[in-house]
């Protein structure tokens, strides 16, 4: 009953909690060191893997139910929280190439060489005189008569030589080679007959020879063997064909199924002639020697030309053909 006392007991009270409880503490850390030492490291610290979790959604209610695995019992009727769900990894999106609408091409020393196309052409030439009966030509005869014509037009009348078209230039040059020839024998057999050398005739005679030779070549003639040169141009293009030339065109299809495909040229050549290579990719060909529009005036801006947007009426051209063909 001593107050003193008293006083004391109650620090010494509190002494032994201070004690019980440092005591208490020296424990649990002593145990987590056993603990620790007892087990790998890594997976000491390492949270416990979570339970695979399924959610399920009733049809009549928009209350969503989840059961785990890890539950012996079922909870479909108890509400249980739900994970929110790992953000689904965004589709990787296919871009969209470019559709083409028109493409168009260049013949002529773009798609083959056509310095063996001409000399396979000009072989052809002489070939078909010679079946008609005109010997003594050579096949580079109509290219060096075709640039005399030109000549001898353009002293004359430059504005009517310069609206001379290529097929119309090589169809003169035919008929010059075969009255030539034509001319020649008449005169040699003129003057047989008269005894004398084909110098010694008078020009009243040479005259009359160059009208007979003039009536003896036929239009039909000249029609066909021009034809044989332009045939072989076709067929010598597609055997010269430069060898990546099918695969871009396939290559081109099979990118834009739906483009379409024209050739731009100057001369004779048409890709729709060449069946064996060109013909299945194009759809169609622009050529200088249209006769739409008024050829004469085109081939007089070609040869005046002296930059590309004096030119531009040809591809203007070729959007036309386009649109013709979209509107089918």
């Amino acid at each position: 009953n001593n107050p003193a006392m008293a006083g004391w007991d109650g620090k010494m009270e509190s002494a032994t909690d201070a004690t019980a409880t440092a005591t208490m503490m020296y424990l649990s850390v002593l145990l987590l060191i056993v603990v620790v030492s007892n087990a790998n490291l890594s997976s000491a610290f390492a949270p416990s893997a979570p339970a695979i979790v399924r959610q399920t959604s009733r049809r009549d209610t928009s209350r969503i139910f989840a059961e785990t695995d890890a539950s012996s019992g079922s909870t479909d009727d108890a509400d249980v929280p739900v994970a929110a769900p790992t953000p689904a990894t965004p589709p990787t999106l296919k871009k969209n190439k470019a559709s083409l609408g028109l493409i168009t091409f260049d013949l002529d020393d773009t798609l083959y060489p056509v310095s063996p196309v001409f000399m396979d052409a000009n072989q052809a030439f002489a070939n078909a005189m010679h079946s008609y009966g005109f010997q003594g030509i050579q096949p580079n005869d109509i290219a060096e008569t075709g640039r005399a014509v030109r000549e001898e037009m353009a002293a004359k009348n430059p504005d009517q030589a310069a609206a001379l078209s290529f097929t119309e230039t090589r169809m003169k040059a035919i008929r010059r080679q075969m009255e030539g020839v034509r001319l020649l024998r008449s005169l040699e057999d003129v003057a047989k007959e008269w005894a004398t050398p084909i110098s010694g005739l008078s020009p009243v005679v040479v005259e009359n020879c160059k009208k007979f030779a003039s009536k003896e070549v036929s239009e039909s003639q000249v029609q066909a063997v021009y034809n044989s040169w332009e045939m072989e141009r076709h067929h010598s293009a597609e055997r010269n064909l430069y060898p990546e030339v099918i695969d871009v065109l396939t290559q081109i299809k099979e990118d834009h199924p739906d483009v379409v495909i024209g050739a731009v040229t100057d001369g004779r050549a048409n890709p729709l002639l060449m069946p064996f290579t060109l013909a299945p990719f194009f759809d169609f060909c622009v050529s200088w020697e249209d006769d739409q529009g008024g050829r004469s005036n085109y081939f007089k801006e070609l040869s005046e030309a002296t930059d590309e947007a004096q030119l531009m009426w040809i591809y203007e051209a070729a959007l036309e053909k386009y649109r013709d063909i979209l509107s089918m």
